[in-house]
């Protein structure tokens, strides 16, 4: 008699179907993992009341779960990984309502139920090497106890996504945004980085402003115009990256990424930053790369913490801002293919009473020494810089570097109209020095001066 039979191990054996379960109602474990042969799971299988463990796994040439699987009221693991000839799941699957575990790596599921976000205890979602998933289900954001979602060479329509766990959290690498939009909230919240690449949508979704543990952000998204001002909420970035051609600005509310340690931006279509960007008082490196940006503000003497100032092809670049000279930890300034650029001063700043644009007159002045305090500024920059590049910058004439008394390297390679470096016989600790080749630009003045 084994109707009282509580555990049933079938595996790795040649069966090419299930036997009835009617004499086992009270199993609560069946295991059928690599039965290569089997080809049918007998209907009988919905009797099963106390069954809590279902292991299919590795049942290659299964095709066809029953229907009446989701009538198991208690079942709560189910697993479906290298059953390559599944193709779909049975409509019903949200009926499952005790489930918590559902493993469908390397399946042939094009699509998941919709019920599926009837599975409100549903905590681990496997869907590893499911190359033919084409899309989730919108129900899917109900799925409010969804903590480990394990998506690696998945394909989202037609577009490869991988979510790892790490020590620190989870990280999401998505190619596209219909994987995001439906993410459930307490998922979101345990995301620590997320790269995403899409190259077609324009906006980023809502569900994005529940990730707030994020801690990295790289968007390569180059259809994207705008980002929401939510992004200012996600305050434990460390390092955003975006890699948006068509974005034309920054919101506001950037500066409150207070800390941020690494800014990289790529964008082709941006005309100017904003402002607040001088509220990131964390900010260590900051990388700005092809775009039509003619200034930097003034704020940017604000972040009193940049080591790394980087600008590569800032084509219509025409000067920096006076206040650079409060940057007092910079030690390394590149310029690159800038090539609206004349003339590079880094020996003085904007004198009391000046007309020029001077960051102490901006809103957050309050961050900046007084105007007594120009002459400290000035040595605060001397005394860190230590590498400066200005190369490619086919227009400039005129380098100023009085000041840079701890400069060690130089590089003015490709600059080939430069006349003048003023200040460089006064450099004593330079170990590398660049010049254009050819350097015939140079002016006799600046030979007798330099090289005497």
């Amino acid at each position: 008699d084994l109707s009282y039979l509580k555990f049933l191990n079938l595996a790795r054996t040649e069966i090419s179907s299930t036997p009835d379960f009617t004499n086992v109602r009270w199993l609560e474990k069946l295991i059928l993992s690599d039965c290569t042969k089997l080809t049918k799971v007998h209907e009988s299988i919905g009797i099963l009341k106390s069954l809590l463990s279902l292991d299919l796994g590795g049942c290659k040439i299964l095709s066809k779960i029953p229907d009446s699987v989701c009538r198991l009221s208690s079942l709560k693991s189910f697993d479906l990984r290298k059953c390559a000839k599944v193709e779909y799941l049975p409509e019903s699957l949200g009926n499952m309502k005790s489930l918590q575990k559902l493993y469908l790596d390397s399946t042939s599921i094009e699509t998941l139920p919709d019920s599926i976000g009837s599975l409100t205890r549903l905590g681990v979602l496997s869907l590893k090497g499911c190359m033919c998933l084409n899309a989730l289900p919108s129900s899917f954001r109900n799925l409010v106890c969804l903590q480990h979602m394990i998506v690696q060479g998945t394909f989202v329509k037609g577009r490869e996504n991988n979510i790892y766990y790490k020590k620190e959290g989870v990280e999401v690498r998505a190619s596209s945004l219909d994987l995001l939009a439906i993410l459930p909230n307490l998922f979101c919240r345990r995301i620590c980085r997320l790269t995403l690449t899409d190259y077609k949508t324009e906006e980023l979704p809502d569900s994005m402003k529940n990730m707030t543990n994020l801690s990295s952000l790289e968007l390569h998204c180059h259809a994207i115009r705008e980002l929401p001002s939510y992004i200012g909420s996600l305050r434990r970035i460390k390092k955003l990256k975006l890699l948006c051609m068509e974005l034309k600005s920054l919101p506001n509310s950037v500066g409150a990424l207070k800390e941020l340690v690494t800014f990289e931006i790529f964008a082709g279509s941006m005309k100017a930053l904003p402002d607040s960007i001088g509220e990131l008082e964390s900010l260590e490196i900051l990388l700005i790369r092809y775009n039509k940006l003619t200034s930097l503000p003034h704020s940017i003497g604000y972040l009193e913490n940049l080591r790394t100032l980087l600008l590569y092809n800032c084509f219509n670049l025409k000067d920096l801002p006076a206040s650079i000279s409060s940057l007092g930890r910079l030690q390394r300034l590149s310029l690159t293919h800038c090539h609206n650029l004349k003339k590079l001063s880094l020996a003085s700043v904007p004198q009391p009473g000046s007309s020029q644009p001077s960051a102490l007159s901006q809103p957050l002045s309050q961050k900046m020494p007084e105007q007594s305090g120009h002459a400290s500024l000035l040595q605060r920059l001397s005394s860190s810089l230590f590498h400066l590049e200005v190369s490619h910058c086919v227009r400039l004439r005129e380098v100023n570097v009085s000041n840079l008394q701890s400069l060690v390297n130089l590089d003015l390679r490709g600059c080939d109209l430069l006349e003048d470096i003023l200040g460089l016989e006064n450099i004593t600790n330079l170990e590398i020095l660049v010049l254009p080749a050819p350097a015939c630009a140079l002016s006799d003045n600046f030979n007798e001066r330099s090289f005497k």
